[in-house]
């Protein structure tokens, strides 16, 4: 499936030619699965989906990694009360 995100006002990447980030103005993202297309000028090729970016910004990496182990929550109320392995105490 080939996709499309047109008109970006701003498509922010990481340009490995120099080895720093590039800023984009007015373009459109291309993909297809999880190989990028094209970023930036004007997708002409054929799309199957396609997604008004007028309102947004494209960059790499913006995932939210930030998670808790599953057995988090059994400590809940221990480290509140005891504190945490290595702390200082109150």
């Amino acid at each position: 499936m080939i996709a499309r995100i047109r008109e970006l006002p701003w498509l922010i990447g990481c340009d490995d030619a120099v080895g720093s980030r590039s800023y984009l103005k007015d373009g459109d993202l291309a993909f297809e699965n999880d190989a990028i297309l094209q970023v930036g000028g004007h997708y002409e090729d054929r799309v199957d989906e396609q997604v008004d970016g007028r309102n947004f910004c494209a960059m790499p990496g913006l995932i939210n990694a930030r998670t808790h182990p599953p057995n988090q929550p059994s400590f809940r109320s221990v480290r509140e009360d005891l504190g945490s392995p290595g702390a200082a105490p109150r």
